[in-house]
């Protein structure tokens, strides 16, 4: 009997070439991440006959209850991104004959609440500390002048955490002070061209160099999970 194919090798040969053309990297390790989930919480690799509503709502209980390192269950709305990649997976290969039944699992409810933001005085404090950090994060770029850059940028922008270490020097107008947030890296999918104050631009200055593609290049030695 031959066993059915794993579900990465699918994902890889049939369902990224066809259906996430020119999607940006982070969205290809998202889907890759949640498929190795998937294969931990079974005990072994997934394969696609395990795109069953048992298997696929089993795991998703699972992750629910799981504590990362931040010691709080993944919030709601985080099950459902992982829900709807391997729903979008197992539909498409539906589709394609590979899978003989469409999932039924329901999303978890999401209540939208008023979201806690820190004041003034602790970003403050944020970029204090950050001038007092030591070392390089590469030659040239100081930790303390990454890292108020950094926080600096995403003040003014609002990025979230994935388009912000998405941003390419190339993006960048010190001159005029804009910052352009590609399209694939926002939720709705559309460019935006946004703007930094003087003091931005003079921290973003300090770590232009080297020569780079991204902004806010992460050195391997950092975590950057714990931003």
């Amino acid at each position: 009997m031959i066993a059915p194919p794993t579900l990465k090798a699918t994902f890889l040969d049939v369902y990224q070439p066809r259906k996430l053309i020119n999607c940006a990297d982070e969205t290809v390790r998202q889907y890759l991440l949640i498929i190795g989930l998937f294969s931990r919480h079974l005990g072994f690799s997934a394969s696609i006959a395990n795109l069953n509503d048992a298997d696929v709502a089993a795991f998703l209980d699972a992750y629910s209850r799981e504590r990362p390192r931040s010691n709080r269950r993944r919030s709601p709305a985080t099950v459902n991104k992982a829900r709807d990649h391997l729903l979008a997976i197992w539909r498409y290969l539906h589709g394609q004959g590979l899978v003989t039944k469409l999932p039924d699992i329901a999303p978890i409810k999401v209540f939208k609440r008023v979201p806690t933001a820190w004041d003034t005085f602790q970003v403050g404090e944020l970029l204090n500390s950050a001038t007092r950090l030591t070392g390089d994060v590469m030659p040239g770029v100081s930790r303390a002048d990454f890292f108020v850059a950094l926080f600096l940028v995403a003040y003014d922008t609002g990025l979230r955490k994935g388009a912000l270490l998405g941003l390419r020097r190339s993006d960048v107008d010190l001159r005029r002070g804009h910052v352009l947030a590609r399209a694939e890296t926002q939720k709705q999918k559309a460019n935006q061209l946004l703007t930094i104050c003087e003091q931005t631009s003079d921290a973003v200055r300090e770590l232009w160099l080297p020569d780079r593609e991204l902004l806010f290049e992460f050195p391997k030695k950092l975590d950057k999970t714990k931003l």
